[in-house]
Formats: structure tokens, C-alpha cells, sequence
């Protein structure tokens, strides 16, 4: 009887059922694929971005009318009660137990919050409005006279009704001097605020396009006039 020898068959001779790419063909897939989402990623952010930033300058010039507003309805009301103009937010805030303001608003256009407050001596006059002050000497120029407390250094030396640089230099060190509730300002009183920002804004508000050009004034009759914003 003879038996049958299986031949030996060495595993090195072996060969796969199926042949498989290497597994570094698999890695630089999903790399080059992880690279293609995040460009597109990239770029609808740098096209929603703008229209981002937009909409919420839009909402802050928003809460910046309403404050304004605010401010400028207290001041109205409190000129109403009392018959003169307050001195501090805080008289705005509370006096003889009535209140005039909700609260103590801050700018939401600067960084700080902090305000430009336009002021008024005893008679009423208003002293450093920046509307106001351009509109006359605008009316200044055409009519060739001075109004609403305008001092004669403040005109051109051309007499055209434009100012040299020194004047202009010294009208923003005199304005610049306001800034806060009056206090330290001999028999000044708080008529309105304004944005301390120079940044241009996105909406035109009273035909200004800068932050600090939108006057919230609480007057209801003003000198020379004119209508405050």
C-alpha cells in the first residue's frame, strides 16, 4: 500500500486572495479632502464675514439713536420741571426723588462708553455743539455776521468762512475741553450728548455720516432758530 506525500508548500510562495493598496494611499485621500472642505470653509467665511460685521454696526447705530433719544428726552423733561438745564447725569438720574433717565446709558460706539456731553451757559447758549457751530458759520459766511455765541476768531481770515489751522487746532483743544458731565466748567449745564468715535457710519442720520456728528440735544426751541437733531 502506498501512501501519498503532500508536497510542502513554503509561505513565502503564498500569495494574497486580493491585492490592497498601501495604507499611505488612504491617509493622503482623506488629507487632500480635509484640505478641500476647509478652503471651502475659508472661503463662504470671507463672504459671510462682511455682511456679518455690517448687520451688527447696524443694530449699534440703532442703540445708539435710542440712548441718544433717551438723553435728550430727559433733558427735555427736566428742563420742563425744574426750568433749567441739569449740571450731572446723576441730577438726570434722580432729583427730588424723580427720575428722568432709566440709567446711566453709555456710548456703544467707543470702546469706554464714554460720551460727548454738549453743554449750555446760564442764558441758554449752546457752546460746544459741532452741528451747530458748522451751521453758523455756514449762515455766518452767507450773511457775513456772527451767530449762536460765534466768536469773530473762530471765522476765516480769507472771509469766506473757512479757518486757518491754528483756529481749527484751537476750536478742537476749546471742544475737547467739554468732555465729561460739565463738571470743573464755570455755570455749564448738559443740553445733549454725542458719540465720542470719528468712525464713519453706515447709515446717514441728519445728513452727518460720522459717529461724533450725531447730536442728541434736548432743547426744544435752540438759539438762532435752528432745529437741533
Amino acid at each position: 500500500m502506498t501512501q501519498r506525500i503532500k508536497p510542502s508548500v513554503s509561505p513565502s510562495r503564498s500569495r494574497p486572495s486580493s491585492q490592497q493598496p498601501p495604507r499611505w494611499q488612504d491617509r493622503g485621500y482623506a488629507l487632500l479632502i480635509v484640505m478641500m472642505l476647509a478652503t471651502v470653509l475659508l472661503i463662504s467665511l470671507s463672504a459671510a464675514l462682511p455682511n456679518i460685521y455690517t448687520a451688527g454696526m447696524r443694530e449699534r447705530e440703532e442703540e445708539l439713536i435710542f440712548r441718544g433719544n433717551e438723553y435728550a428726552r430727559a433733558i427735555t423733561l427736566f428742563r420742563r420741571h425744574f426750568r433749567r438745564y441739569p449740571s450731572s447725569v446723576k441730577e438726570l438720574l434722580q432729583t427730588n426723588g424723580i427720575r428722568f433717565l432709566r440709567r446711566e446709558y453709555t456710548d456703544p460706539m467707543s470702546r469706554g462708553g464714554k460720551w460727548r456731553f454738549i453743554h449750555a451757559d446760564a442764558s441758554g447758549t449752546i457752546l460746544d455743539s459741532v452741528t451747530l457751530r458748522r451751521s453758523s458759520a455756514t449762515q455766518a459766511g452767507k450773511t457775513g455776521g456772527f451767530a449762536l455765541g460765534e466768536r469773530a476768531e473762530d471765522s476765516a481770515s480769507t472771509g469766506q468762512g473757512e479757518r486757518t489751522a491754528p483756529d481749527a487746532e484751537k476750536e478742537r483743544s476749546e471742544t475737547s475741553a467739554f468732555f465729561g458731565d460739565g463738571k470743573g466748567i464755570q455755570g455749564a449745564f448738559i443740553v445733549g450728548v454725542a458719540s465720542t468715535s470719528r468712525r464713519k457710519s453706515i447709515r446717514v442720520w441728519n445728513d452727518r455720516t460720522r459717529y461724533n456728528e450725531w447730536e442728541f440735544i434736548g432743547v426744544e426751541a435752540s438759539p438762532a432758530g435752528m432745529s437741533p437733531g
